[in-house]
């Protein structure tokens, strides 16, 4: 469905049609979805969240580490940031940089 197409669904509608192309492993469909909500309001950061799901999905780890990024500033308190921040980096690689992540996030939540 293109974004445009979505017309006067309300927020949580999209966030469901997100989970749900995320679901069926259509990532571009869900990358577009969120688009939709973040013109809304860019400060969303549940729409931020699953943009970085997806654009991981879709091998995109650069971006998606940006919205993850964005999202854990909007919501200091979000308890999964440093676990999935590196993970992505860890898909891309970059082990060195997702260890200390993952370290803190054991230390905080052991």
């Amino acid at each position: 469905m293109a974004p445009d197409a979505v017309g006067p669904l309300d927020r949580e509608d999209i966030l469901d049609a997100i989970e749900d192309a995320l679901d069926d492993a259509a990532y571009e469909d869900a990358v577009l979805l969120t688009d939709v909500l973040l013109r809304r309001d860019p400060d969303d950061a549940d729409a931020l969240v699953l943009r970085g799901e997806a654009l991981t999905e879709c091998g995109r780890f650069v971006d998606a580490l940006i919205a993850f990024k964005r999202a854990e500033l909007l919501v200091p308190t979000w308890s999964d940031s440093e676990i999935t921040q590196a993970r992505v980096l860890m898909e891309m690689g970059r082990l060195d940089e997702a260890l200390p992540l993952a370290q803190r996030a054991v230390a905080r939540f052991p």
